[in-house]
């Protein structure tokens, strides 16, 4: 049996590691990136040709320079999916990990349903927000296998089984894992 291939962009956050972690436990090969400051697009297209089956993008960049964060969010986003699109046969399945940070000073108290505007107010939820409406239109523009989970919850032992479970439903689409005893998922 070929073992499936994970690439996890932003392996060393907490997501990244417990996402390695239960991946491995079920005989994936996975290959992590460290988020850097300086991106690079030759080098993300270099290893994204060993055709991944799943791509986790685990991006936090939260604590860089405001003008950074474009360049860390958006542009290894764009590189990823062009080359999902250029793909020929099967696509590999992509997750883009979204923030509560995309609705602004939510109040966790407050049921999150699906109508909530989005209403970003750092440079870090505006990029969250730019990448989870590039990735909703390439999905439709392209038919592609991708989408973006916004976390309200950081239990993140339990998140790793559901990012997972979410690349592999028959439908992929943008959800919210939510706080809670059993974290739940809703569709966005």
């Amino acid at each position: 049996m070929i073992k499936k291939k994970a690439l996890i962009y932003g392996v060393t956050s907490q997501e990244g590691i417990y996402l390695t972690r239960y991946l491995t436990k079920k005989k994936y090969f996975v290959h992590g990136i460290h988020e850097h400051k300086k991106f690079k697009a030759k080098k993300l297209l270099n290893l994204l040709k060993k055709n991944f089956d799943e791509i986790y993008f685990l991006s936090e960049q939260t604590s860089i320079k405001n003008s950074e964060i474009y360049n860390c969010e958006i542009d290894p986003i764009k590189v990823i999916l062009d080359f999902i699109v250029s793909q020929k046969g099967k696509k590999s399945k992509f997750l883009h990990r979204g923030s509560n940070k995309m609705y602004g000073n939510i109040s966790y108290k407050k049921k999150f349903t699906k109508m909530d505007k989005k209403k970003p107010i750092s440079p870090y939820g505006l990029s969250k927000c730019i990448g989870y409406e590039i990735i909703k239109s390439y999905r439709k523009m392209f038919n592609l296998p991708i989408c973006t989970t916004i976390l309200f919850s950081h239990e993140y032992v339990m998140i790793a089984n559901r990012f997972h479970k979410i690349l592999n439903l028959k439908k992929i689409e943008d959800y919210a894992i939510l706080p809670g005893n059993k974290i739940s998922l809703k569709k966005i």
